[in-house]
C-alpha cells in the first residue's frame, strides 16, 4: 500500500513539474546542478562564516525541524 502511494505521489510530482515547466525535468537534479556544480550558484543563497553552523545554524535546524518530530515520535511510541 505504501509503495503504491509513493509511486502515485512521484508520478503526480513529475506531472506537476511537466505542467509548470512545460517540459520533463528533474527539479532535484536541476537544484543540485545550480547549487553545487555550477560556478557561483551556491552564493545565490548567501554564505556564512565557519562558526555560524555551530552557533546559529544547528540550533535553528534542531529547534524547528528535529525537535517537533522527535517529540511526536516519543509521544506516539508511548501509546
Amino acid at each position: 500500500m505504501n509503495q503504491r502511494l509513493q509511486g502515485l505521489r512521484t508520478c503526480f510530482t513529475f506531472l506537476l513539474d511537466y505542467l509548470m515547466y512545460g517540459s520533463w525535468v528533474l527539479v532535484a537534479l536541476n537544484f543540485l546542478k545550480f547549487s553545487f556544480l555550477s560556478s557561483g550558484g551556491g552564493h545565490y543563497y548567501g554564505t556564512h562564516k565557519w562558526h555560524w553552523y555551530f552557533t546559529q545554524g544547528l540550533i535553528t535546524v534542531m529547534l524547528f525541524t528535529f525537535l517537533p518530530f522527535s517529540l511526536a515520535g516519543i509521544f506516539l511510541s508511548k501509546q
